[in-house]
């Protein structure tokens, strides 16, 4: 993890992304749970409205095609980059005005921690303990109908409003601060060892 000490500028240069582009990310598996569905279909309402936004989807999974063929339906081909697995998540976030989270159910939603401790404002899918990281209004958004015509009216809210961005900005920083610092290492160490006992339960016996 960490938070990368590239500017926001920089960090679009070495993505290739216009500087002065709105960035909005998302890092996750493309698995169902994800619902990248949704991110899709608010990424063509916020280019509607913003059409020099881009979206950056980073992670990898069965339903990176579908997914692709999807953007691509939605005319979103210019607006959208599957950027598949990467180790710089620092950088992405430096690169990011805007992380989304769309998932059904999540664990610890480590990705908003780590898009809180770089500073940069979430807006999230609501599921159970969700609120433990976010409160809606402060760090962001908490999305509660989960569509994505709300999704698409926060983001565009936080494209249209700096101002805004900088003060849940600043706020995510001082919220992951004040509550995660120890608790967030015993947290990744947790998470490590959920992931290697999803990965001994996936695998079948011989």
């Amino acid at each position: 993890g960490g938070v990368s000490s590239l500017s926001n500028a920089a960090a679009k240069q070495r993505l290739r992304v216009d500087t002065t582009a709105p960035t909005i990310v998302i890092i996750a598996n493309l698995r169902p749970v994800k619902n990248h569905a949704l991110f899709l279909s608010m990424a063509s309402r916020v280019s509607r409205r913003h059409p020099a936004a881009r979206f950056l989807i980073v992670g990898e999974g069965e339903l990176r095609s579908t997914l692709e063929r999807t953007a691509d339906v939605l005319g979103l081909s210019e607006a959208v980059r599957f950027l598949g697995h990467r180790s710089d998540v620092p950088e992405l976030l430096a690169a990011a005005d805007i992380v989304i989270l769309t998932s059904r159910s999540e664990g610890m939603p480590n990705v908003l921690l780590e898009a809180m401790s770089a500073g940069v404002p979430v807006v999230s899918s609501s599921f159970p303990g969700v609120e433990q990281v976010v409160t809606d209004g402060q760090e962001g958004f908490v999305v509660t109908d989960g569509t994505a015509d709300a999704f698409a009216d926060r983001v565009c809210r936080l494209i249209e409003e700096p101002a805004l961005r900088d003060r849940m900005g600043r706020q995510g920083r001082s919220t992951v601060n004040a509550k995660f610092s120890t608790e967030a290492m015993g947290l990744r160490l947790f998470q490590v060892y959920q992931e290697c006992l999803e990965r001994a339960a996936a695998r079948p016996y011989k």
